[in-house]
């Protein structure tokens, strides 16, 4: 009987010859890793070594594992009718069972050092390939090494120490130098005895005792045929062969495109549109993920620059469903600008003009994104727009996956399965889709889909009748979409209408920004004018008040003669008049140096500080002016006094005198009435009953004050024209009436300065009246602008205001993002760290380094905890409200600042009582008391008493922070919960302001106790959080 007999040489043939290149090996080693339920896979290259170490931390492998299957071509193990998940619910890939083979693409001499999970021993294989490239050799010549350990120690030890055995054993297969080509074997002894294993290859053992299992394949003497510096020199920009960029862009689609992340993104997205609550922190989810890894030199390729979750957001069109039984079902998407267009779409028939046995074939789901080439009529704006040109030039296209995992070579530049580049050259504006156009992916399952089979080559599908129906359903949803759907052959067509409403809101856009810019001139323009009028003022303000001083002596001179030289009292009161409220207006120009912060635009604190000082100079220097004005007026002496001795003949003329006064202050009163009320009615005439109860009421006001001072002088007048002595006799017997008339003068003549004043300062208050000035402003806008659809640009404070939160929530979700990035990262390494640090404490407990390690698993530990705590900090409004004890919940904030406590040597009397419990979500307290106690903190610490204490108020339902530092000024006391308001170096000024907000959100309080109000006498800050009513799960 005869039979075949297979050479050794069939091994290569079925690896290193079927597999395309080094890309493709890669690939396979990692889908093998992933069979192998491990949580990552590695591909770590060394060319200054000549080594590649590829390690996964998965179900590992016995003995017989390595015997039976590794080492047995064409395994049935993955070709199993009765498919069955892993235990992370994987369906295995491999088919043929030479997926294993591909290793030998990559090196010629290869030990595999693998823990198996369920019995936990290790086991040792070793080979060189070029046993299996000798056409004299056939495999059952070959005897392949292989040993089982107990322990990592005596895995480790063996490897360390008696290697040499592993090599005598591998060397036997050249004994018989007759069939060998004599370089050949002599090079194959030589690198055998030279074979060596790097530290790197035990410390990847560790993490493997740590994580229980997994497999490591140790590579030397690598293949001279792939280059593996060129993807260095290609992110140096140093190499210019378009095959070899291909080739480095092959590979690293490869790494972030192992998994269908695109779909994984876009479930994420959906779910935090209809997710309202998020799980709670006991309940965990359990992790499946694999994160393919590769590393060339030093270099990380998964650091680089892939799609990401934002990405999967940035489309002008996309397709959604699934193509079952040639029927396509699912939904059209058009993204407009702030808003999606989601249509479900009726099933649509995809296979005219295919045969019919596809009935059996199964579901395919897609989605397809396409993004405009030209931005002009792309929803995305230019940053977006160019970001994602630039990728879709990469890495653009339509990837294929089967059960989560990409199939190659599809969505590779130059594999146009879909034929759209093919339909594009014929006609682009009809046939808009292409491979830098769009992203997306067709997934299926090996389940569902089972007669789409791999080639041996491991690129791509079988061509049989199941491909050609899989690929031409998927061209003609191309061709419907386009044609049909988005009807671009139509001038009425939906692309067409959506890119004219694009182009409006384009326009729009562009208006917009041309005002963003004019406002940013406007901006630069005011603080450059204000930077300018603070740097002139305290020159201006000086030369100025100089010269009013001057022109003030200079007038009262004249003045002093003119008064000297009248003869007649009415007129030199009158003169006095005139001289000082020529003063005062001269004195109220200085109030023109104030300078004005626009609210419009951000000022600093210490900007806003610097003006207020240099106005109350305008103020004082004015102040300091009238004094010297009331010094000058005093020196002149001349308040009348009657004099008892005086001639009874004169007292007419005391009185004639008086009723000329009363006359003048009468007169300068109603024409002060007369010129002011008369330009604030015709200022109520203008606004008509948009202001009329504003300026009747500032009227009238003003109005009553000096109406009081006419009323006196009415009085007055009824007196003197009483006293008028029209018989001598009488008034001489009189001496009631004497005494009267005496007494009215003297009171009258004392009170003449005083009514002076108030007349002045009604003047004054009339001229600087606020609501007055104010009006007038408002009324110019409004007769300037009641046109003009921009009027709200005129808003200077409501504009400042949206501004200063537009600012401050751009600062704070760049924080928040940050945060949430490096927790992310703080996850993903915090299982490799926390491994890594497990398998130093084992390795180093008989050592004097046992306590070091041990400080740092705690160091590590409290680490974890802190980042447990903030976990509930994102998404906050995704959290449930729960009973949080409040003097539990105050003690485990203080562990984030255990540090600075012990530091700092601060005493906490935690007064709270045990049975104080708020229903409410976590994130919305902890903040606002984190905050206060980091502040708290803050301002201690030059304190000799550092204490904070906690107690509650069962009257108020209020609890309080009180601390034993500063205090907050007076003059603070009202700033601190406004936006950017701090007084700490570094700063941001938003923690209480948001603290505020965020209790408020929720119907809580917070705010500073007066320092005379407070329950104890701390002399620092205390703050207060009351409480809502209904939040309190206790009798209060």
């Amino acid at each position: 009987m005869a039979k075949f007999k297979t050479r050794a040489r069939a091994v290569d043939l079925l690896g290193k010859q079927q597999i395309r290149d080094e890309v493709t090996a890669i690939s396979e080693l990692l889908r093998n890793s992933y069979d192998a339920d491990a949580s990552e896979g590695l591909i770590d290259i060394d060319t200054d070594k000549q080594s590649i170490l590829v390690c996964d931390d998965g179900d590992g492998m016995s003995a017989d594992d390595l015997e039976q299957n590794w080492l047995t071509i064409g395994t049935y193990s993955k070709k199993t009718k009765d498919i069955k998940p892993s235990k992370k619910n994987r369906i295995k890939i491999g088919e043929k069972g030479i997926g294993r083979l591909a290793v030998s693409l990559l090196g010629d001499q290869l030990i595999i050092i693998s823990k198996k999970k369920l019995d936990g021993k290790w086991c040792v294989l070793y080979l060189h390939w070029e046993l299996f490239r000798n056409e004299k050799l056939f495999l059952d010549d070959i005897e392949i090494p292989l040993k089982t350990f107990n322990t990592i120690d005596e895995v480790s030890f063996y490897l360390k120490e008696n290697l040499l055995d592993l090599k005598k054993m591998l060397l036997n297969n050249l004994e018989d130098d007759s069939r060998w080509e004599n370089e050949v074997r002599e090079l194959v002894i030589e690198q055998i005895n030279s074979f060596q294993i790097e530290n790197k290859v035990f410390n990847r053992m560790k993490i493997i005792e740590s994580r229980k299992g997994g497999t490591i394949f140790y590579l030397k003497n690598i293949d001279s045929s792939w280059d593996w510096k060129l993807y260095e020199d290609i992110k140096n920009l140093q190499v210019q062969d378009e095959t070899l960029k291909i080739r480095y862009r092959r590979l690293k689609d490869l790494l972030y495109s192992f998994q269908n992340y695109i779909d994984i993104y876009d479930k994420e997205l959906e779910e935090e549109e209809l997710i309202t609550n998020i799980p709670l922190e006991n309940e965990v989810k359990e992790d499946n993920s694999f994160y393919p890894k590769i590393h060339i030199n030093g270099h990380s390729l998964e650091d680089e620059q892939w799609f990401n979750k934002d990405d999967i957001k940035l489309y002008d069109y996309a397709l959604k469903g699934k193509i079952i039984d040639g029927m396509f079902i699912g939904k059209a998407l058009m993204r407009g600008q702030g808003k999606i267009e989601e249509i479900n779409v009726p099933a649509r028939e995809l296979t005219i003009g295919l045969s019919k046995n596809y009935k059996n074939f199964g579901p395919i789901y897609l989605k397809w994104f396409f993004v405009e080439g030209n931005q002009s009529v792309s929803s995305l704006n230019k940053d977006q727009h160019r970001d994602m040109k630039d990728k879709l030039e990469d890495i653009g296209g339509i990837y294929v996956y089967r059960d989560g995992l990409r199939i190659l070579p599809y969505g590779e530049k130059g594999n146009d399965f879909l034929h759209m580049e093919e339909r594009r050259s014929r006609r682009a504006t009809t046939y808009l889709f292409s491979h830098r156009r769009m992203f997306g992916f067709m997934e299926i399952s090996k389940i569902s889909n089972p007669n789409l089979v791999d080639k041996s080559s491991r690129e791509g599908f079988v061509e049989n009748s199941s491909y050609n129906y899989f690929r031409n359903v998927a061209i003609n949803l191309l061709k419907w979409w386009a044609l049909e759907y988005l009807g671009t052959t139509q001038d009425e067509g939906k692309r067409n209408n959506y890119i004219n409403a694009l182009k409006e809101e384009h326009l729009r856009q562009e208006r917009a920004r041309q005002q963003q810019l004019e406002e940013e001139k406007k901006e630069k323009e005011y603080f450059k004018d204000l930077n300018k009028a603070i740097e002139n003022f305290s020159d201006l303000l000086n030369d100025q008040s100089s010269k009013l001083l001057i022109n003030i002596n200079t007038e009262f001179e004249n003045y002093k003669s003119k008064i000297e030289l009248s003869k007649n009292k009415l007129e030199k009161y009158d003169l006095i008049y005139s001289f000082k409220r020529e003063s005062i207006e001269k004195m109220d120009l200085l109030q023109q140096f104030k300078l004005e912060v626009n609210p419009r635009y951000n000022h600093s604190i210490e900007l806003v500080e610097l003006i207020e000082e240099m106005n109350n100079e305008c103020v004082n220097a004015v102040v300091i002016n009238k004094q010297k004005l009331d010094y000058l007026i005093n020196q002149l002496d001349l308040v009348p006094v009657l004099e008892e001795s005086e001639d009874l003949s004169n007292i007419n003329a005391n009185l004639d005198e008086a009723l000329g006064w009363i006359d003048i202050f009468i007169r300068k009163i109603n024409e002060l009435n007369k010129d002011y009320f008369k330009y604030h009615y015709e200022l109520l005439d203008e606004v008509r009953e948009k202001t009329v109860n504003l300026l009747i009421n500032s009227t009238e006001e003003n109005r009553k004050k000096i109406n009081n001072e006419i009323e006196e002088l009415t009085e007055y007048r009824k007196k003197f024209n009483q006293y008028k002595i029209n018989n001598k006799t009488t008034f001489l017997n009189d001496t009631i009436l004497q005494n009267a008339v005496q007494e009215t003068l003297h009171d009258f003549n004392s009170n003449v300065n005083k009514i002076q004043e108030k007349i002045l300062s009604y003047e004054n208050e009339i001229k600087q009246s606020t609501i007055l000035r104010n009006t007038e402003l408002l009324l110019s806008k409004v007769i300037d602008n009641l046109d003009n659809i921009n009027l709200i640009n005129n808003d200077e404070f409501l504009i400042g205001l949206l501004k200063k939160e537009v600012e401050m929530y751009r600062d704070l979700s760049a924080v928040g993002l940050a945060a949430e990035m490096t927790s992310h990262e703080f996850n993903s390494l915090n299982k490799v760290i926390r491994e890594n640090v497990d398998a130093l404490s084992k390795a180093l407990k008989p050592t004097p380094l046992a306590p070091v390690i041990q400080r740092v698993n705690q160091s590590f530990a409290s680490l974890e905890r802190l980042q447990a705590r903030m976990s509930p900090l994102y998404r906050q409004s995704r959290k449930r409200s729960r009973d949080i004890n409040i003097k539990l919940f105050i003690d485990d904030i203080l562990e984030y600042f255990s540090t600075d406590i012990r530091k700092y040597t601060i005493k906490i009397i935690n007064d709270i009582p045990e049975d104080l419990v708020v229903r409410e979500i976590e994130p919305v307290l902890f903040t606002p008391i984190a905050n206060v106690v980091s502040n708290s903190i803050y301002w201690m610490l030059n304190q000799d008493r550092r204490e904070i204490h906690f107690y509650y108020s069962e009257t108020t339902q209020t609890l309080f922070i009180h601390d034993t530092g500063q205090g907050i000024k007076e003059s603070d006391m009202l700033r601190v919960f406004e936006p950017y308001f701090t007084k700490k170096l570094q700063g941001r000024g938003l923690g209480l302001f948001l603290s505020r907000d965020t209790l408020e959100s929720r119907g809580h309080f917070l705010f500073l106790e007066d320092n005379n109000k407070t329950q104890r006498n701390l002399g620092g800050a205390c703050f207060g959080i009351q409480f809502k009513k209904d939040s309190l799960l206790r009798e209060v």
